[in-house]
């Protein structure tokens, strides 16, 4: 993704129980008529053939959802009341669930499909996975669906099948009791190396930065599994505010993203899953809890504010600034912002230059202001307008008031809002801000910065007391 990862949510269709008034009923689904494959494609698990009915529509593979939960010994909880379906994984699973197969057509047919009416998620975290309705049984894409469980999804293009398998991982180190596999580490590294070749001219990254980037990323994942350590032994536990809050936070990825298929691409090109993402939002979300109660209690003193400061002296510097009036004849419509003709045009200048000419004989700038000016804003700043060089003014505005001495008045300046006629009332040079002028301003940086400090050194302490094992090549 453009600027980095981001968050879920998504509406499916779902029908479960025999005999219950169906979803579509339900919910008054739409169906849609549309071209799918009815059993034209196996499901292998583990080289073992799942007796499954399959659906091919629009170049995706589904299957029956109760019937792959039951494979997998997992339960689904169904919300009728919010149309909300949580698949609780891995939780031991009810024969209810192993559904006998009733797709009796085969090959190419014209079916009608309901999709989208339930939410799905993954033990109460948004899955983002899509549904389709056929027959009153809900089917879902094999490959997301088996990714929330981790698992591997192979598709056979000659044999026209899948082969869905356990991921046999191997340990590339160890954080005291806690091991380190290949594909966690992997999950970090590869995002990050996607990261930082996306901000070099070429795109490359050379052998030796992708090393380094390695043992950053390991350490990154030692710090990780030290926090969960700490997070246990302060019972610090994903509560469903927590649970709220992270779903929100992966709402706003997907969103920022422009939909869950972005975010699944992104991904999908360093081999990650999204279940992954979703594990590594829990994670930040218990690590900023922890954090959050081990400096709880810090509080910053006049020396951590002194230091701040001197250290970023530079940053707290009013800038020089001046004060300006002016007079406008306008060469545009002040309202629509229509441009005048080249005749209007050069009548406003012909005006303009007689304005001048009054100024030269000592005329009352205030008074020829207020008489032959077109600027409305003038009217709300009778004092004139202050700014600095760096605020958002017409260049050439700017450009003429900070070349004038106080009192002196410029010739005919040109803008795109018309001819302008120019008078400096003061020049406030540049001023060095104090502690105090700023104190309440950085109090929150201050605060954030000695709490980072805090742990950084407590992280620093815990792992020379725990034993690192790393055989990261």
């Amino acid at each position: 993704m453009k600027k980095g990862i981001k968050l879920l949510f998504i509406s499916l269709a779902v029908s479960f129980i025999a005999g219950q008034t169906s979803f579509a009923e339900e919910n008054k689904l739409q169906p849609v008529d549309a071209r799918v494959e009815l059993n034209t494609a196996p499901v292998y698990w583990n080289n073992k053939p799942l007796d499954l009915s399959t659906i091919i529509y629009n170049g995706r593979l589904y299957i029956p959802m109760r019937n792959i939960c039951y494979y997998f010994n997992s339960d689904l909880v169904v919300d009728s009341k919010n149309k909300v379906v949580n698949i609780k994984l891995g939780k031991g699973t009810n024969e209810k669930n192993k559904v006998k197969e009733s797709v009796a057509l085969k090959g190419s047919q014209k079916v009608k499909l309901y999709p989208n009416a339930y939410q799905f998620k993954a033990d109460g975290y948004d899955a983002y996975i899509d549904s389709i309705l056929y027959e009153n049984r809900t089917f879902i894409p094999v490959r997301y669906f088996s990714e929330i469980f981790n698992k591997k999804v192979e598709w056979d293009s000659k044999k026209k099948c899948v082969y869905i398998s356990d991921v046999k991982d191997t340990y590339i180190g160890s954080v005291g009791d806690a091991k380190i596999t290949q594909r966690e580490f992997e999950y970090h590294y590869n995002l990050t190396l996607k990261q930082v070749s996306s901000q070099t001219p070429d795109g490359k990254v050379s052998d030796e930065e992708k090393d380094k980037l390695k043992q950053k990323v390991f350490d990154d994942i030692v710090t990780m599994k030290i926090m969960d350590k700490k997070a246990a032994e302060n019972k610090i536990v994903i509560d469903e505010k927590g649970m709220d809050e992270i779903n929100q936070r992966l709402q706003s990825v997907v969103t920022a993203n422009n939909g869950i298929g972005e975010v699944r691409k992104y991904l999908g090109e360093t081999g990650a899953y999204f279940n992954e993402f979703v594990e590594f939002s829990k994670q930040a979300y218990i690590y900023y809890q922890l954090s959050t109660k081990l400096t709880q209690s810090l509080t910053p003193g006049e020396e951590d504010y002194k230091a701040f400061y001197e250290k970023n002296k530079s940053n707290f510097v009013e800038p020089e600034q001046v004060r300006a009036k002016h007079i406008l004849i306008a060469t545009m419509d002040t309202n629509t912002r229509e441009r005048y003709s080249e005749e209007k045009k050069a009548e406003a200048k012909k005006k303009a230059e007689e304005i001048l000419a009054k100024v030269k004989e000592g005329g009352d700038f205030d008074k020829l202001v207020s008489e032959f000016g077109e600027d409305p804003g003038m009217k709300s700043n009778p004092e004139g307008y202050k700014f600095t060089r760096n605020d958002p003014f017409i260049e050439e505005f700017k450009n003429a008031a900070f070349a004038l001495k106080v009192g002196e008045v410029s010739g005919i300046v040109e803008t795109e809002y018309g001819y302008h006629i120019l008078k400096l009332e003061e020049k406030i040079p540049e001023k060095q801000l104090q502690l105090d002028d700023v104190k309440a301003q950085i109090k929150s940086t201050v605060e954030m910065q000695i709490k980072e400090d805090y742990m950084a050194n407590l992280m620093k302490k815990w792992k020379a007391e725990i034993k690192i094992v790393n055989n990261v090549k």
